[in-house]
């Protein structure tokens, strides 16, 4: 069978039959040709993004303190015992500063993490509130509080996320339960994280 089309530049017939597949043009038939060797992925494992969960004092900073060319963006208390690039934080102000130093690329890391996200999540969450003057989400009307703190943080870390570093998301774990498509109730240890935030982590993470 054949179908016949006309493209602005040119004509081209398109030719099927059976399982070939031809496409020619107005100076000469060109075959086309599948690949034959697969594709090697090329991965860097200092530039791939990793959520990182567990339970408080299981070792989750140590373990960081051992990669090279880290740099760890401390958002609470507890690295005083570790040898390391810490850099504290304890707010998202400063936060934003910290983001802006690391996007002019005078450094030699290659690897950032953000230890804990839980804590830099809620400095998120109370510069924008402040910054609208309000104390809960839900005081702004229409759920505006609520899409303003989650613009915020994808604005931010949509950036960062693009600098061709590696991004670490530290994390504390919680249980929870929940049901499989059986209607079966088990388990499960997630991050603490809110839902938005977990969601937008695992469409740009490569590892859990």
């Amino acid at each position: 069978s054949y179908l016949v089309g006309k493209h602005r530049n040119s004509n081209f017939i398109l030719l099927l039959s059976g399982d070939r597949c031809q496409a020619g043009a107005d100076k000469g038939a060109i075959e086309m040709k599948l690949p034959t060797k697969k594709t090697t992925a090329a991965i860097d494992v200092a530039r791939l993004r990793v959520t990182m969960h567990g339970p408080p004092k299981i070792g989750k900073t140590t373990t960081l303190s051992k990669i090279d060319d880290m740099l760890i963006i401390a958002t609470e208390g507890g690295h005083d015992h570790i040898s390391g690039y810490i850099q504290p934080v304890d707010s998202w102000t400063k936060f934003l500063e910290v983001a802006k130093a690391i996007s002019k690329k005078d450094h030699e890391f290659k690897t950032i993490a953000i230890d804990t996200i839980d804590n830099l999540v809620q400095f998120c969450r109370e510069h924008v509130l402040a910054a609208n003057k309000a104390t809960h989400e839900s005081d702004l009307p229409f759920g505006k509080g609520w899409s303003l703190v989650d613009g915020e943080f994808k604005r931010v870390f949509s950036k960062l996320t693009n600098m061709g570093l590696g991004v670490w998301f530290i994390s504390h774990t919680i249980e929870k339960e929940v049901e499989n498509y059986l209607g079966k109730k088990y388990t499960k240890k997630i991050p603490s994280l809110p839902d938005k935030v977990t969601l937008f982590i695992r469409q740009r993470r490569n590892l859990l």
